[in-house]
């Protein structure tokens, strides 16, 4: 049975440093805590998807540029095959003149 990893997320400075400024006033609640505790969650969230779709498109354009090299080198192939049956082509019409 598989079992999901939880994910450890880590308050930004920016966000603790948010805190103990909100701290500091009289009017601190629950309510501001969790607010701010709310929006560090987002912000990792965004931080996360963005480093998602950055490693997405590193491995899309990776596989497009294998995708690239194998495709010339499949052109350099049957550029080096069409060459071949050019000069077989030509060799088969020298013995046929020989031949005759």
């Amino acid at each position: 049975m598989e079992t999901k990893k939880s994910k450890t997320y880590r308050f930004s400075p920016e966000l603790i440093e948010r805190i103990q400024l909100l701290a500091d006033h009289e009017d601190l609640n629950e309510t501001v805590i969790v607010t701010a505790l709310i929006e560090a969650g987002l912000d990792c969230l965004e931080k996360e998807a963005t480093l998602s779709h950055s490693s997405l498109l590193t491995r899309i354009r990776g596989d497009f540029a294998a995708v690239e090299q194998r495709y010339t080198a499949i052109n350099e192939k049957i550029a080096f095959l069409e060459q071949r049956i050019a000069s077989l082509s030509a060799e088969i019409e020298e013995l046929k003149k020989r031949k005759r």
